[in-house]
């Protein structure tokens, strides 16, 4: 593990070219280029290996062995990196309800997600799901979802298109 953690190799794993400058529409652009890129896949506890979710061994583990992980894993080192290009960011808990229909039975946080401040608003992504941002007011999916403490949120991520060829991913600013 003598991998640094080098930004430029991470944006070139997830096939990042544009700005780097800590706006919502580069947070948007990161988040598509992350979830494009980078699987959701748990084969490390499939095989018995430990999870170490310390930033470099996240980085070696993604962006040098080209591999993926699961949520904890991927929005660790998507909070490392935001981190270092100037975010404000904090990692949430969350509840998963999925198979857990009795609202009476309250499931433990076993979700990682991240709640980013850029100009005085704060923002919630979650760097493995398709698409990277729910509108759960309107039900429109691609779209940030603007969070305020203490209100509930539902999350809803689907599977991401298969066949897609990857591209490069821009900011629209």
């Amino acid at each position: 593990m003598n991998s640094a953690f080098d930004i430029d190799r991470y944006m070139e794993r997830i096939s990042y070219s544009g700005s780097r400058k800590p706006t919502l529409a580069v947070l948007r652009a990161l988040t598509l280029a992350h979830a494009q890129s980078v699987p959701f896949e748990n084969i490390s506890v499939l095989q018995g290996q430990p999870i170490r979710l310390e930033p470099e061994s996240l980085y070696e583990k993604i962006v040098v062995s080209h591999r993926g992980g699961y949520c904890f894993e991927l929005n660790g080192l998507f909070l490392e990196l935001l981190t270092r290009i100037g975010f404000a960011v904090r990692p949430l808990g969350a509840r998963v309800r999925l198979g857990a229909p009795d609202r009476k039975v309250l499931p433990r946080r076993t979700h990682m997600l991240l709640e980013i401040t850029t100009n005085s608003q704060r923002w919630i992504t979650d760097a493995p799901t398709w698409p990277p941002w729910h509108d759960s007011r309107h039900g429109a999916r691609g779209h940030a979802q603007r969070w305020r403490p203490g209100s509930s949120h539902r999350h809803h991520a689907p599977q991401a298109p298969t066949g897609r060829r990857r591209r490069q991913v821009r900011p629209s600013e």
